[in-house]
């Protein structure tokens, strides 16, 4: 059985990505909890857990989008993928607005869910409107990962997935 080279490339880039990409979630971890304490690491992980439920807005657009685009990529008919493209776009603008303004209409509500912390709630409020803002921005260039993903260009799909994170 002959193993294609770019295959053999492929598997290896995507090892050592995934290898430094969870490194450097386990020194980034460290690294808040050593310098900033644990209240603000706990401040994070709820901050990031909150943004998880409001990323049930994507309701499977990603998927039905990539779905989409295989066989106009297959065929190379760039007008469909255009408009899939186009498509993508107004839909993933319209879950930006609403994930942005969900999220800033949340901004008073989230000190309900910390007790007994170090940290004030000025700080609180601009860590839940930063992680906020960085999601919208995440939504902002989805269409990018999902056209990426559809082409088979899984070198790109990883290292865009590590610079999301």
């Amino acid at each position: 059985m002959k193993i294609n080279k770019s295959y053999l490339t492929e598997v290896i880039l995507n090892f050592f990505l995934t290898f430094f990409i969870g490194g450097g979630q386990i020194i980034l971890n460290k690294c808040f909890f050593s310098y900033l304490g644990s209240d603000n690491l706990g401040i994070m992980k709820l901050s990031t857990q909150l943004l998880s439920y409001l990323n049930l807005a994507d309701m499977g657009v990603a998927a039905a989008s990539t779905y989409a685009l295989y066989k106009p990529l297959a065929n190379k008919d760039y007008k469909e993928i255009s408009v899939i493209m186009n498509t993508i776009t107004r839909m993933y603008n319209k879950i930006l607005i609403y994930v942005l303004g969900i999220g800033l209409l949340a901004t008073p509500t989230i000190t309900f869910f910390i007790n007994n912390t170090n940290v004030l709630k000025r700080d609180i409020y601009l860590y839940w409107v930063l992680y906020v803002l960085g999601l919208v921005v995440t939504y902002g260039f989805l269409k990018f990962h999902i056209l990426f993903l559809a082409d088979q260009k899984f070198k790109l799909v990883k290292i865009s997935q590590g610079l999301d994170r």
